[in-house]
């Protein structure tokens, strides 16, 4: 009877130890899942669904974040880009020059000017310079500087020197002086001042306009001028050459 109460003892301490220990470890448990996710078992997360925060096998939360690829720019990303740097593009300077042949008709040439010489009055041009007629051969030299805004507007500024009358045995020499606008790399308008050896009138209004294609690595203006006069000797002709 004695051995059997010693043994009923001995189970009942054993199976005290075994729980208490079972409740230290589910404790110690918990304990260590607080401290890692901060949510414990019997919360209200839990209660409601929540998913568990503990990570799992499976779960790839832990794994290195993938970089997704930007999506490659559209056509008109690109050009709003390329149309922005071109805005910010300081304007440059180009420099060419070249020859140039033309033709010059002196209209009125024939009839007297209202500018009397003292040497011969009541006197025509043709009478004054010893023309034969108002058609002249020109020939000469023209420096041309393009200021290049990088659209479809530039700026120019002409020189050239000229020589009319050769034809005639005459040296008809003359200058001019132009400021303008290029449309398009190939239309070019401008207006200026011409200088003759004229002593009565020298200096001249003219204007002009023109168009330069390129062929091969050259430029080939072609260009149309007037000049007018107040005494209605107007001048008016065209000239062709190649730049450089």
């Amino acid at each position: 009877m004695k051995n059997r109460t010693r043994r009923s003892l001995s189970g009942a301490v054993c199976a005290v130890a075994v729980t208490s220990l079972a409740h230290q470890a589910l404790a110690q448990t918990e304990g260590n899942e607080i401290a890692s996710t901060g949510v414990a078992p019997g919360d209200d997360a839990y209660a409601y669904g929540a998913t568990d925060p503990r990570p799992s096998a499976f779960d790839d939360s832990r794994s290195p974040p993938r970089v997704i690829a930007a999506d490659d720019p559209t056509q008109d990303e690109i050009q709003a880009d390329e149309d922005s740097e071109t805005d910010k593009r300081e304007p440059t300077k180009r420099f060419v020059h070249g020859f140039r042949i033309g033709y010059l008709h002196l209209m009125n040439s024939d009839l007297p000017t209202d500018t009397p010489d003292a040497e011969c009055p009541n006197c025509s041009l043709e009478e004054r310079h010893d023309l034969k007629t108002p058609h002249q051969f020109l020939i000469g030299y023209e420096l041309m500087g393009r200021i290049v805004g990088h659209d479809m507007l530039n700026v120019i500024l002409v020189a050239n020197a000229t020589v009319s009358g050769l034809e005639q045995s005459r040296f008809l020499p003359s200058a001019n002086a132009l400021v303008g606008f290029e449309l398009n790399n190939s239309l070019q308008v401008g207006v200026g001042m011409n200088l003759t050896a004229e002593k009565e009138k020298p200096v001249h209004m003219i204007g002009a306009v023109g168009w330069t294609p390129e062929v091969g690595s050259f430029n080939v203006p072609i260009h149309f001028f007037f000049i007018p006069d107040v005494d209605h000797n107007h001048r008016f002709g065209t000239t062709v050459g190649v730049n450089w």
